[in-house]
């Protein structure tokens, strides 16, 4: 643990993981290289199927080029894309990223490629504060980088970030199965960018809101003239929301600036291997 810098700290945690590894499998043309954090999950969705489809994907040489498998993934995330994979693998996905798709670290597969790419940029370039291992991960593997479908497992939305502990409210809703088992149907059923949806999804709850709140005026103005109305169905409306409304703006408040060349952003993502 780094007090002084905790991602310098998560970041070198990572890199000293797999620069162990890189000495044990030295001489080995493939491999897989299998990372979890201590703030590892299990998901509902967990399935053998799922974990049968990984190790037949990463161990097949005719399954193409790639560097990363993931077994969790952050989601909530701009500009990810999640493409379903031809053939019959129907449990593993792309994910299409932009630098600012920072996944998260929580539990994934690195190949020799992704394996070799990340330590030599580590050689290259070292740490530089506020470079979280998970952004270089984002800029190195935009197309290259595949996840399990659906997720086994995922971050444990109650415990606590060594990194940014001002999200700890918004993730222990965010990550909570009933969130993002949802999240995940919408983006693997739709393929659409998270830069589609998370617009789109605000537009609906804003005017859902809207709708919701004024006809539950109504409704109880005319109450109050005695009429005979059914109160329930906009009061549930603008119960769900407007409270949805205001996690996300909350989440827009507290979510770090985009990548830039100067000042890279800090990561959703924490924990130790």
């Amino acid at each position: 643990r780094d007090a002084a810098d905790r991602t310098r700290g998560c970041s070198w945690s990572h890199i000293s993981v797999l620069q162990e590894a890189q000495r044990r499998v030295e001489g080995k043309r493939e491999c897989n290289i299998l990372v979890l954090e201590d703030n590892i999950d299990v998901s509902p969705r967990l399935s053998s199927d799922t974990l049968a489809a990984v190790r037949e994907y990463v161990t097949d040489p005719a399954a193409g080029p790639r560097d990363m498998v993931h077994l969790a993934y952050i989601m909530y995330v701009p500009g990810l894309r999640v493409e379903r994979t031809s053939g019959a693998r129907e449990r593993i996905v792309r994910l299409l990223c932009t630098p600012d798709s920072v996944l998260g670290t929580t539990a994934y597969l690195v190949t020799r490629s992704g394996l070799d790419a990340l330590l030599a940029e580590h050689a290259r370039h070292g740490y530089s504060h506020g470079d979280a291992i998970p952004n270089v991960m984002a800029r190195l593997f935009p197309e290259s980088r595949y996840a399990a479908s659906p997720m086994p497992f995922h971050r444990a939305a109650g415990i606590k970030s060594l990194v940014n502990a001002q999200l700890d409210n918004l993730r222990a809703i965010l990550f909570l199965p009933t969130f993002y088992t949802a999240w995940e149907r919408l983006l693997v059923g739709s393929g659409l960018s998270t830069s589609v949806l998370f617009p789109a999804l605000v537009g609906s709850f804003a005017v859902t809101a809207v709708a919701s709140t004024g006809s539950l005026v109504s409704a109880l103005l005319a109450e109050a003239r005695g009429e005979d109305v059914n109160l329930l169905l906009p009061a549930a409306s603008a119960l769900i929301a407007i409270p949805s409304l205001i996690v996300i703006f909350y989440g827009l408040a507290l979510a770090p600036k985009p990548q830039t060349a100067a000042a890279p952003r800090e990561s959703l993502s924490e924990g130790r291997p």
